[in-house]
C-alpha cells in the first residue's frame, strides 16, 4: 500500500511529477487509485479517498483553499512535509503544475459516483 506509507514514496513522486518529463507520470496517478482499490496496491487508505471524493466532487479552487484551511495544509510545501500526498495533490490544482486534468478529474468523479467499485480498470 503506498499510503500510509511514509514520505519515502510520496517524495519520490513529487520529485517525478515535477517535471514536464515526467507529466505522464502523474498522469497516470488518477488510474492507479482506480485499479489498484481494493487490492495489494492500493494507493490510498479510506481517509485519503473521502479526502480526494471531496475535491473531486468540486474541483475548484475555492474548495482547494477550504480544504487545506480546515486540513492544515497551508501550502504544497507544508503538506508535501506533512507526508499527506492528497494534500499536496489538491493544492497543486489551480497551479501552473496540476496533479490532475480535467480527465483525470471526470474520470476520478465518475468512480467516486459509483461507490469506489473494486476491479474497475481504466487506463490513460
Amino acid at each position: 500500500m503506498f499510503w500510509p506509507g511514509g514520505s519515502g514514496g510520496m517524495t519520490q513522486w513529487h520529485q517525478q511529477a515535477g517535471t514536464p518529463a515526467n507529466r505522464s507520470e502523474s498522469t497516470k496517478l488518477a488510474a492507479s487509485v482506480i485499479n489498484g482499490h481494493g487490492t495489494e496496491d492500493d494507493v490510498f487508505d479510506d481517509r485519503c479517498l473521502d479526502l480526494l471524493d471531496t475535491f473531486c466532487a468540486d474541483p475548484s479552487i475555492a474548495t482547494r483553499d477550504r480544504m487545506a484551511a480546515e486540513n492544515g495544509w497551508g501550502d504544497g510545501g507544508t503538506a508535501a512535509g506533512k507526508g499527506d500526498l492528497v494534500g499536496y495533490l489538491v493544492l497543486r490544482h489551480g497551479t501552473d503544475n496540476p496533479a490532475f486534468d480535467e480527465r483525470d478529474l471526470d474520470m476520478l468523479k465518475a468512480w467516486f459516483e459509483k461507490g469506489r467499485p473494486v476491479g474497475e480498470k481504466v487506463s490513460r
